[in-house]
């Protein structure tokens, strides 16, 4: 019993979801041409009846005009018994009322004991004046009838109202066929849209996916490139620091034995300016020596020149250890300035030695650096890959599942537009019938494109970021906005890869 309800609220629900927004149209459109159908019922109907109305009218004519022959002819036997004396003395009835009645006036008369009388002027007017307006009201009447029957009347009154009742529903009809049209009209555009713009966001990632990967390959090859540029840069600017640092220490060690040099000439300087005092002083203690020789007994004289000897052999003493004491001072300078150039000498020799070791280690850094972005280069690329097989499989079901609901809307629609018009053949009205071309012609137009997605990507991308006739369509718009974004935000050079 489950199963049975199951499968009833299945095909309840299979021939609701079939149904399309216009068949509120087919409804209206089917119960119209069943009222029509009514009333041409109902007209028939009227139309049987028409024949005995007309008989009855012309009776009821008929019986009128009989009756104002009798009254007329009842009023002019009656006058002419009121002229004559025909009426009775004792109960004042007239002959013809008798005679009416199938009784003898005569035989009345000898009842009653009564006997004829004549009617007076006045009498016979005021007669004469009743009848007249009986058979005026009758001729009235009969004037009237021939006019038409009420019920006659009425009758093609009714059949009248009918006729323009269904001329209005024909009407109708036509106008629901219409209504029809614009709602699957609207109904279909509004689906197209929506169907090519999820085929088209599909079909956007897969060419999004595509040109990365082109992308992709253009910075590997890009980057290759840069980095070759930059390792001859970086192990140029090593040679040139190395070379700049050596020079440098050079500079100094030449310095250095100018340096030196000029030490050296300085003490030679102030050894000999040192020296020539010292001569001065041994000739000044000579020319004292030679004044004591011959100050033999002059005590005084000869103790003061034994002063000044002595003072001069003190300052020839001073002297002397200045002189080597400066000496040593000048030699312990050049040492140390002589080490020194030893010790650049060594450095010098050093950064000779280290030069290519610096080199090979900077390679070594930028090889690693550019492996690190090209194996980066490699995963993106089999993510696009992915991406790419993922999406386009996705628009390929996409557009088939869509191309089927197209098929399934126009077979519905065909259906509906079937309907209308068995229905309105039945009564000669007509309808609209051109909906289910006008839907697939729209569906055919703007198929295109999204068939686009098959040609080369470089034609699709000049037809996305560039202006087309697809271009202008909404559904197109929308679909593609992705990549119009993932393009926009791509270099000049970048974009060159994809559009030459």
């Amino acid at each position: 019993m489950k199963n049975i309800i199951s499968i009833f609220f299945l095909l309840v629900y299979t021939t609701l979801s079939a149904q399309t927004v216009g068949v509120s149209e087919v409804t209206s459109v089917e119960n119209k041409v069943d009222s029509y159908q009514n009333n041409e019922e109902k007209i028939k109907q009227l139309r049987s009846k028409i024949p005995d109305l007309e008989n009855q009218w012309k009776e009821n004519m008929a019986k009128l005009r009989a009756e104002i022959a009798a009254l007329n002819k009842e009023r002019d036997n009656l006058i002419a018994d009121m002229k004559v004396g025909a009426r009775c003395s004792q109960c004042g009835g007239w002959k013809s009322d008798f005679e009416k009645r199938g009784e003898s006036f005569e035989k009345h008369l000898g009842e009653v004991k009564g006997y004829a009388i004549p009617a007076t002027t006045n009498e016979i007017e005021t007669t004469r004046k009743s009848f007249s307006e009986k058979i005026a009201i009758k001729k009235v009447q009969l004037q009237n009838l021939e006019k038409g029957d009420r019920a006659l009347l009425k009758q093609y009154d009714e059949i009248e109202k009918i006729k323009k009742a269904n001329e209005k529903l024909c009407e109708e009809i036509t106008q629901h066929s219409k209504n029809y049209e614009r709602k699957i009209i609207n109904d279909a555009t509004g689906k197209h849209n929506l169907w090519l713009e999820d085929i088209l966001v599909s079909g956007s990632k897969a060419l999004v996916a595509s040109s990365q990967k082109k992308v992709l390959k253009a910075k590997k090859t890009w980057t290759e490139k840069e980095f070759a540029e930059k390792n001859k840069t970086e192990l140029g600017l090593i040679k040139e620091k190395n070379e700049l640092q050596q020079a440098e220490k050079k500079q100094q060690i030449a310095e250095n034995k100018l340096q030196i040099s000029n030490l050296e000439a300085q003490q030679k300087q102030h050894t000999e300016t040192l020296q020539n005092e010292l001569n001065e002083l041994y000739k000044a203690i000579k020319e004292t020596e030679d004044k004591l020789t011959k100050a033999e007994g002059n005590e005084v004289l000869k103790n003061q020149l034994v002063e000044i000897k002595e003072a001069l052999i003190k300052q020839v003493g001073v002297l002397k250890e200045k002189m080597n004491r400066d000496i040593e001072k000048y030699k312990q300078t050049i040492g140390e300035i002589e080490e020194k150039s030893k010790k650049l000498t060594l450095e010098i020799t050093q950064l000779i030695g280290t030069l290519g070791k610096e080199q090979e280690q900077k390679a070594r850094e930028l090889e690693k650096e550019l492996n690190l972005k090209l194996a980066n280069f490699k995963n993106l690329e089999t993510d696009s890959d992915i991406a790419y097989k993922q999406y386009t499989s996705e628009y390929d079901d996409k557009l088939k599942k869509y191309k089927q609901k197209q098929d399934l809307f126009t077979k519905e629609i065909t259906s509906e537009s079937n309907r209308m018009l068995l229905a309105s053949k039945k009564i000669n009205c007509s309808v609209w019938n051109e909906t289910s071309g006008k839907v697939t012609l729209n569906w055919n137009k703007k198929l295109p494109c999204v068939n686009m997605f098959a040609f080369p990507d470089a034609l699709m991308i000049e037809e996305i970021v560039g202006k087309s006739t697809c271009s202008n369509e909404s559904f197109f718009q929308n679909g593609t906005s992705l990549y119009k974004s993932f393009f926009g935000n791509l270099t000049a050079e970048e974009k060159s890869v994809l559009i030459k």
